[in-house]
Formats: structure tokens, C-alpha cells, sequence
């Protein structure tokens, strides 16, 4: 039992010498969670665009898509059937939390039980590093540019 006079014994320990060499920190991107803009948050705009080919309709979102910015997306994919193919225009979407993240999950669980297909296009980097962490990479569809999530339906 330790003596409550004495000092604690504290244990430093190097992380660099311990974790594998791909977590190495000068191997991985630096993405910083926080941003001016995060403080004003600004609201969500959503222009809705048609798409080359009948059936495909393009949502392009500016703005962040959190908790506080969701709902009129949320209303949105809830108020109407969804096209053949939705593609979300990820490329005005500065970063994304939690609760943006699970409306679009929802919105492709929702597709996929209509047998319709959801895209994302244009993910920034902050984004796609949400996506990578939590691996909703491999359960999205992913497309550099709008045009490449068309050429895919």
C-alpha cells in the first residue's frame, strides 16, 4: 500500500517507441478536428440539382453537416421518395459530426430497402477522415467528383 506522504511515482512512456510504424507520426496526415469556422457555425444550404441521366438527382450541401445544421436534410430525405440515384455533393462540407454522419447512414439503409442507390461525391478531407476512422468507407459509395458517381449508375 502506498504512503500517502509520498510522491506518487509517475510513468512516462514513449509512444513513438511502442506503437507500430504506421501510426508513425510523421507518416499519417494531420487533419485538425477543430476549425475557425466551427465556432460560427454556419448553416447548412442544400441545392438540389438534376443529373445527366433520368433518375439521378444531385444534392449539392454547402455548409457543416452536425447536429445543430442536420435537420433540414433529415427533413428532406424524409419528406419524399428517394430517385433511383442520390448523389450528395460532399465537396462544399467543410467536416462532419456524429449526427451528420448518422443521417447519412440512415438515408443509405433507407436506399438500400428501396432498392436505390446513394453516392457521395467530392468528400473533403477532414470528411473522409470521419469516414475512415469510424470505416464507413467500406459501407459507403464513395466518388471523387459527381461526374465519376454518375458514370457509376
Amino acid at each position: 500500500m502506498q504512503n500517502h506522504n509520498e510522491p506518487a511515482t509517475i510513468l512516462c512512456i514513449d509512444l513513438n517507441r511502442i506503437l507500430p510504424a504506421q501510426f508513425s507520426r510523421d507518416k499519417v496526415s494531420h487533419v485538425p478536428y477543430t476549425d475557425r469556422t466551427m465556432a460560427t457555425e454556419t448553416p447548412l444550404k442544400i441545392e438540389p440539382l438534376p443529373g445527366a441521366k433520368p433518375g439521378t438527382v444531385i444534392l449539392r450541401l454547402v455548409g457543416p453537416l452536425t447536429l445543430t445544421s442536420v435537420q433540414p436534410l433529415r427533413a428532406l430525405f424524409r419528406g419524399t421518395e428517394p430517385p433511383m440515384h442520390t448523389i450528395l455533393d460532399l465537396s462544399g462540407v467543410p467536416y462532419i459530426d456524429s449526427a451528420g454522419m448518422s443521417e447519412i447512414i440512415n438515408h443509405e439503409v433507407y436506399c438500400r430497402g428501396r432498392h436505390v442507390q446513394l453516392s457521395l461525391a467530392g468528400v473533403t478531407p477532414r470528411v473522409l477522415t470521419m469516414f475512415h476512422t469510424t470505416r464507413l468507407e467500406k459501407v459507403l459509395t464513395l466518388a471523387a467528383t459527381v461526374e465519376e458517381a454518375e458514370a457509376r449508375t
